[in-house]
């Protein structure tokens, strides 16, 4: 797959084994198993809710006490994902 890629990339071949919106489709559904998980197995539909995700994650997040800082910055930032991804990046 990475080298289909590669060729893609470099104009080699017209053709992709595996489309980005199957990775973004991918990463929703392991998403929406996070959030079911968080709510006892309830079932979650797709499209998933992004904002009740992030309300869940955020809550998380919180309720971490190796997380107090990063709640802090997570709660205020406009992208509360990517706000998660730099704090876990820079520990």
């Amino acid at each position: 797959m990475l080298e289909n890629f590669c060729q893609y990339i470099l104009g080699d071949t017209d053709e992709l084994i595996s489309p980005g919106v199957e990775g973004i489709n991918g990463v929703e559904l392991a998403n929406s198993m996070v959030l079911s998980g968080m709510k006892g197995g309830e079932k979650v539909s797709l499209p998933m809710d992004s904002g009740e995700f992030a309300d869940v994650l955020s809550k998380l997040v919180a309720e971490s006490a190796q997380s107090a800082d990063m709640a802090e910055e997570f709660a205020r930032s406009a992208s509360p994902v990517a706000a998660l991804a730099d704090a876990l990046a820079s520990e």
